[in-house]
């Protein structure tokens, strides 16, 4: 359609143009003057006998009113043509334009590197001590370098031998195998048994020399034993974990029967938390008559809770168990009290008391002690401990009192 009216405007563009020159009348045959183009009309009214004027005259007068109309048809078809370029080009077939499918973009691949971490500590010390002979003693307590392999991100290996009195061990040995997301842990080796918060807390941040006496009673070898644990563990959520355990610390499992541990911890705001723990198990001892060895199997349960808060400067901890050991019922627990005077690395007064009793169906063999202590940390890797212990042992008749003067480097 646009073509159409782009050639009609060319056509009467050029009859104007032969209108208004001379030449252009004779370079056009006539043989309708009714229907013949305004060229073909003027060069008619040239070729006219000269002595028929009036009629000549006639014939002008009636072709300038059809160059008139002629004139006015191209001012017409001029607008048209103007208003039909304004509006966008309209193909006569539609044409779908898809859209072109981008070439995905490889996605960088980032590197794993693995790393190595090489850590400890060191806690060197001085004791003076009721119960031993000579009384006081210039000690090594724990040396502990920690050796940890990240292979990925979800992958982490761990030894951690301890050095004490001249003589090395392995302590920690373990793989931790993490989930991409969820905080799921899955711990196999030998490893702290996760029950309670005093078992599990780092000896480098504990105030006290020593974990409680219930503790180191129900859990030796500082806690240790050889397994596999599932751990759920999300900053700010509610800890849970879930393990299969030999039952005899770091040796080697000397029954048939497996001990199962599980424990759960729920954050109370930012500053406190409320935990609870259980364990089941067998314990086996071993009796020799007439050169026969018999093997008895007893009950071995705890069953413990615990809380934290933080108070302003004052840090409260405090934890209770209670069970079956060797055949007996037992209980026993601890409170302390720090104050921090300028943070993390301010001073941090405090005062402890901790109890056992290791037969609560027998009289007169409790432990009790008060322990009051100083802690100091000097810089992020360096700490200085004071600490007095007033302990009384039922069980035996002199006295349990200790002095500790305690340097520890981490590194």
């Amino acid at each position: 359609m646009r073509g159409t009216r782009s050639l009609t405007l060319i056509s009467l563009l050029a009859a104007t143009a032969f209108v208004s020159s001379p030449r252009g009348f004779a370079a056009v045959p006539v043989s309708d003057p009714g229907s013949a183009a305004p060229g073909a009309l003027l060069a008619q009214a040239e070729t006219a006998p000269a002595a028929a004027s009036d009629d000549r005259d006639a014939k002008v007068n009636a072709l300038e009113r059809q160059l008139q109309d002629l004139q006015r048809e191209v001012q017409e078809l001029r607008q048209l043509l103007r208003q039909n370029q304004a509006q966008p080009n309209a193909p006569n077939t539609p044409e779908t334009t898809l859209p072109k499918a981008e070439s995905p973009k490889p996605q960088a691949t980032v590197p794993v590197t693995p790393s190595v971490k090489v850590g400890g500590y060191v806690q060197l010390r001085y004791e003076s001590n009721q119960q031993r002979e000579p009384r006081t003693d210039f000690r090594l307590r724990r040396i502990r370098p920690r050796f940890e392999y990240n292979p990925n991100p979800n992958a982490t290996f761990v030894m951690q031998p301890q050095g004490e009195g001249g003589t090395f061990m392995l302590l920690d040995g373990y793989a931790d195998l993490r989930t991409t997301h969820g905080g799921y842990v899955a711990r196999i080796g030998q490893f702290v048994v996760p029950f309670g918060f005093e078992a599990t807390e780092n000896n480098t941040v504990r105030l006290a020399a020593e974990r409680s006496k219930v503790v180191v009673a129900l859990m030796p070898d500082d806690a240790h034993d050889r397994g596999l644990t599932f751990t759920r563990d999300v900053k700010g959520k509610p800890y849970f974990t879930l393990g299969v355990l030999n039952g005899n610390t770091i040796n080697r499992d000397n029954n048939n029967e497996k001990d199962y541990v599980a424990r759960a911890s729920f954050p109370l705001g930012r500053k406190s938390a409320l935990g609870a723990s259980g364990y089941w198990g067998k314990a086996s001892q071993f009796t020799t008559a007439a050169g026969v060895t018999t093997r008895t199997n007893t009950d071995k349960d705890r069953y413990g809770v615990d809380g934290q808060t933080l108070i302003g400067p004052l840090q409260l901890h405090a934890e209770y168990i209670a069970g079956r050991n060797l055949g007996a019922r037992v209980n026993g627990g601890y409170v302390e009290a720090g104050w921090l005077y300028s943070g993390v690395r301010g001073g941090i007064p405090f005062v402890k008391y901790d109890w056992y009793d290791p037969n609560r169906g027998k009289a007169n063999d409790s432990f009790r002690r008060w322990a009051v202590g100083y802690a100091y940390d000097l810089d992020k890797t360096t700490r200085f401990t004071l600490v007095q212990e007033f302990a009384k042992d039922q069980a035996t008749p002199t006295k349990d009192n200790i002095t500790t003067v305690q340097l520890q480097l981490k590194y």
